[in-house]
């Protein structure tokens, strides 16, 4: 079973709207999650910098959550932000 982040990089890998950062950094995503590199090898290997990746992260953290709010309805939405 797949986790939520392999997921999201599953959608963003077959949108055609992919720049060759937003590729070079899930490729990085995957060898680290895959155990292949550590997290600063695979980003030289693959010549990313860390404020790309960071970059590249926060947009995939922002789609996810904007997905899965987009269905909710307001009062869904005032109960989770309430909650916390």
């Amino acid at each position: 079973m797949k986790n939520e982040s392999a997921h999201i990089g599953d959608e963003l890998l077959n949108s055609s709207n992919l720049t060759e950062m937003d590729r070079k950094c899930m490729t990085v995503l995957q060898t680290v999650t895959d155990g292949d590199f550590t997290l600063t090898e695979a980003l030289k290997l693959y010549e990313v910098l860390p404020a790309d990746f960071m970059h590249f992260l926060a947009e995939q953290v922002i789609a996810y959550l904007y997905k899965i709010t987009a269905d909710a309805t307001s009062s869904k939405l005032h109960h989770l932000i309430s909650a916390n």
